[in-house]
């Protein structure tokens, strides 16, 4: 009896059930590394966004005056940098509102809130509060309440000092 050389059948279907088996599991892992890789760029751009505008606090904070109130350098803490995903408008509309709270601190520590629409949809609901730290010196804290891609609702919290010495 001649002995041929070669593969059986069911070795070959065995071959390839387990290169079916290698090859979804890389698929599955691709897609995985691709979304992480997209929530990466977006962790990035929040923090980039974070960083500059505290660079600009410290460059200016120490000697530009707003309506009297003294911005400290090591003012800003926000959680935008560790959660991410922070939508651009609600950062912004975040940003614009604590600024101009910056402004009349001094004169005015009322709390509020606000609601910006876009159409009949809420896009950003803010909330401020101010907190004593000191003979003339607050912690204001802006809280925002923004809905995420997941039709989920996220909270962030940016907070400042301000000064008043004059």
């Amino acid at each position: 009896m001649k002995r041929e050389q070669g593969f059986t059948i069911v070795e070959v279907i065995v071959a390839i059930m387990v290169l079916t088996v290698g090859l979804l599991a890389l698929v599955t892992s691709a897609a995985l590394v691709t979304r992480m890789i997209g929530r990466g760029q977006r962790s990035a751009v929040a923090a980039q966004y974070a960083q500059r505008r505290l660079e600009m606090l410290r460059v200016t904070g120490c000697t530009s005056q707003a309506g009297g109130a003294l911005v400290t350098s090591a003012a800003l803490v926000t959680r935008m940098i560790g959660r991410g995903q922070r939508s651009a408008v609600a950062a912004q509309y975040a940003q614009r509102r604590l600024e101009m709270l910056r402004v009349t601190g001094c004169t005015s520590q009322a709390g509020g809130t606000e609601v910006l629409m876009r159409g009949s949809a809420p896009v950003d609901s803010l909330t401020w509060r101010f907190a004593a730290t000191g003979a003339n010196h607050w912690q204001v804290v802006v809280r925002s309440k923004y809905p995420t891609a997941l039709g989920k609702w996220r909270t962030d919290s940016t907070e400042t000092q301000i000064s008043c010495l004059f």
